[in-house]
């Protein structure tokens, strides 16, 4: 069972490094009105082939297991984790079939989140998976924005796109318009939220690197990050992160961890200074994307506002059980009185407005419940302890208890720092709920913190 479990952990190992990659094949294209509807569009993904392997072997894994066994750890955990299940039952949708397809896409997250708490996990090697992974994202984003294109490929799961084409997400000024780095994913936010999660996550290895060489490699991965997260001109990402940061600052200034003081500051110092340097030289970019005041940044302000109408006149008459998962632009185009084509119509940009127009107000609820959940263990943490202790074993020469606690202290500031940058982009996005990646990806995260939260017993 032992050998079980290691394939397991390498493959889950596997699936977070390729998770970039949106490698699929279409099962049916949505279309509204001629045009291609994403939002409608069933599609089977290559890690889809990866995930039906993990959860196999993970079924017969734990079937074979001891009785005492299958008990879950923590119980909070387990009846979070069973309310989440609960509210994603909603098939009184118009599109049936749609709804079934969003609930098995959600019921995988669940399912992905489940496996990684129960199955033995080496946290260091899903960091170094995820950080090598934005690392050939953020060259790439980077050869992107140089090159002024995005070469398509069907293999990889990459659109041709090009500034001058219509819906291509750039910076447009009167001197011209500038391509946005996408990487391998559908969006810039998209890649931006990657890169902020990449960045959090460098910064925790970097307080507990041991070697030259790995510190060397982390630093490298820093600034290559940090530039291809400029390029991609994502507001919301620099936001989160930044909060993300001050989350940690918070923490830490709160011990006597002098080292892991200076790696912050170091990190937040080159951050800083990458993004300085490379707003000095676009600063023109810089400018119309903070400004807005220029066509394309207007119009993206207005669609935001329209998005959020349509989302009030969708909750007029469904606040309470929602029209259902999945079916967010299925009412939008019911309700509209100009029909447009498929690729106009949008979810709102903001996960918890989108959920409470898909599940109601019962399923906004849940989610605050699981969100409520979380904070309870972030004001219950008790961080000056754990240092305390770490001082007394290092008093005693006890390295292996120092190193034991340490690790799962900064485990803990990661993942919920993690968490702090989702959920602020909750507010300005939607791709954690509509998109297989972020999907995924959520899921993942939350089943990585609920695992550190369990070792820890918190």
């Amino acid at each position: 069972m032992k050998k079980i479990e290691k394939i397991i952990e390498y493959l889950i190992y596997l699936l977070v490094f390729l998770l970039p990659w949106q490698t699929r094949l279409i099962l049916k294209q949505g279309m509204i009105n001629g045009a291609v509807w994403e939002y409608g569009t069933y599609s089977l993904y290559l890690l889809d082939f990866l995930f039906a392997i993990i959860f196999i072997l993970a079924f017969f894994y734990w079937l074979f297991r001891k009785k005492d066994n299958w008990k879950m750890h923590n119980k909070k955990v387990s009846d979070i984790l069973g309310v989440v299940i609960s509210f994603a039952s909603i098939f009184w949708a118009e599109q049936h079939n749609l709804a079934i397809y969003y609930f098995l896409r959600l019921g995988q997250g669940i399912v992905l989140a489940l496996i990684i708490y129960l199955i033995s996990v080496d946290f260091k090697k899903i960091a170094l998976a995820l950080i090598s992974a934005s690392f050939i994202q953020s060259l790439l984003a980077l050869w992107q924005f140089f090159s002024q294109k995005v070469v398509g490929s069907s293999l990889l799961g990459m659109a041709n796109q090009l500034p001058q084409d219509a819906g291509v997400s750039v910076v447009e000024a009167s001197f011209g318009r500038f391509l946005r780095a996408y990487g391998s994913l559908p969006h810039p936010n998209i890649l931006a939220g990657f890169l902020v999660v990449s960045l959090i996550i460098i910064l925790g290895l970097l307080i507990m690197s041991s070697t030259y060489r790995e510190r060397y490699f982390l630093w490298l991965v820093a600034v290559v990050d940090f530039a291809a997260l400029f390029f991609t001109f994502s507001k919301s990402a620099f936001l989160a992160l930044a909060l993300a940061y001050l989350f940690i600052f918070v923490f830490l200034y709160l011990t006597r961890d002098y080292g892991s003081k200076v790696t912050f500051y170091h990190l937040a110092m080159v951050g800083i200074l990458v993004t300085a340097i490379l707003g000095f030289i676009y600063s023109d970019l810089v400018f119309v994307r903070l400004n807005a005041t220029e066509r394309l940044e207007q119009q993206s302000v207005t669609d935001r506002i329209t998005y959020l109408h349509q989302a009030q006149q969708i909750l007029v008459n469904n606040w309470d059980k929602g029209v259902g998962i999945g079916n967010y632009t299925v009412a939008d185009y019911n309700l509209s009185y100009r029909k447009f084509p498929g690729y106009e119509y949008q979810p709102v940009h903001n996960v918890y407005i989108l959920i409470l127009a898909e599940l109601g107000v019962g399923g906004l609820l849940i989610f605050f419940l699981l969100i409520g959940a979380i904070i309870r263990v972030i004001l219950n943490y008790r961080l000056e302890y754990n240092f305390e202790l770490m001082e007394v074993f290092k008093e005693y020469k006890q390295q292996e208890m120092v190193e034991d606690y340490g690790f799962a202290t900064y485990w803990f500031l990661v993942f919920t720092a993690i968490l702090v940058a989702i959920l602020t982009m909750f507010f300005f996005d939607h791709y954690f709920w509509t998109l297989y990646s972020g999907i995924v990806f959520f899921w993942l995260v939350l089943g990585l913190w609920l695992k550190q939260v369990r070792l820890n017993r918190i």
